[in-house]
């Protein structure tokens, strides 16, 4: 797993925005469906953000769902200027899409199909519950230099994070 002081790797992957309903599009039988974007982690650090990544393993699992809804509660997250947040599992883009509107998630949800972006963070399952390739639960805080500034993660996948440590790292950012 990174550690703090490394450098986070830089990534590429298909997402759905946050504030979904603001993004849906109708295709040809006029079914909404959620208009894809890439997100790029050097995109959000050139802009001079910082960003918290928040794994998880699958949407809709209990677990995870809870760690995503404790995202989305967490107002200081959402209300810190110079703060992208980004949940990251290997589901697609339109179960993210389903999980992000059934839960009312207010932050971007990417789509590491291949398990790529996990690895190379060293927070990758090669195999959790039957299914090959999906991320360990983990939060990493990474500045605007691309510096991991906190690392957590649970190889488990039982354990619910606490967000308070991330929280006081980005407040002395």
């Amino acid at each position: 797993m990174l550690s703090e002081g490394d450098t986070a790797p830089d990534f590429e992957l298909v997402g759905v925005p946050d504030r979904l309903e603001a993004h849906l599009e109708a295709d040809d039988d006029r079914t909404p469906k959620p208009k894809l974007q890439r997100f790029r982690l050097s995109d959000s650090t050139a802009a001079g953000n910082a960003v918290l990544l928040s794994f998880y393993t699958f949407d809709f699992a209990p677990t995870c769902t809870e760690q995503s809804c404790r995202m989305r509660d967490a107002e200081f997250f959402q209300l810190t200027d110079g703060l992208d947040v980004y949940g990251i599992s290997a589901d697609g883009p339109y179960s993210h899409a389903a999980f992000a509107e059934q839960r009312d998630l207010n932050y971007p949800l990417l789509s590491d199909t291949d398990g790529s972006v996990a690895e190379r963070y060293g927070v990758l399952h090669e195999e959790f519950d039957g299914i090959r390739r999906v991320a360990e639960r983990a939060l990493f805080v990474v500045d605007a230099d691309r510096t991991v500034r906190y690392a957590w993660s649970d190889a488990e996948g039982w354990t619910d994070p606490d967000l308070e440590p991330a929280r006081e790292v980005i407040r002395a950012l």
